[in-house]
């Protein structure tokens, strides 16, 4: 089963499995990439996030964070 996600003007078509491959889809031009390119790409995107996130943390939400991962 495919699903279609439009952000703006791309169209992510992708199985329900978020499997395989997805096609990227704007203004009449579209390409093929894997899934795990894109969780790669996302996952690095979120991971910049993070560090500058933890960079302004105070010392106390830093280790509540640790704790919090029991």
């Amino acid at each position: 089963m495919s699903i279609e996600t439009k952000v703006g003007s791309v169209t992510f078509t992708h199985n329900a499995t978020y499997t395989g491959e997805v096609e990227i889809e704007r203004g009449g031009l579209s390409v093929k990439v894997s899934m795990e390119a894109l969780q790669t790409i996302v996952s690095d995107k979120i991971r910049q996030r993070m560090h500058e996130n933890i960079d302004s943390m105070k010392a106390h939400e830093i280790l509540a964070l640790a704790a919090s991962k029991k």
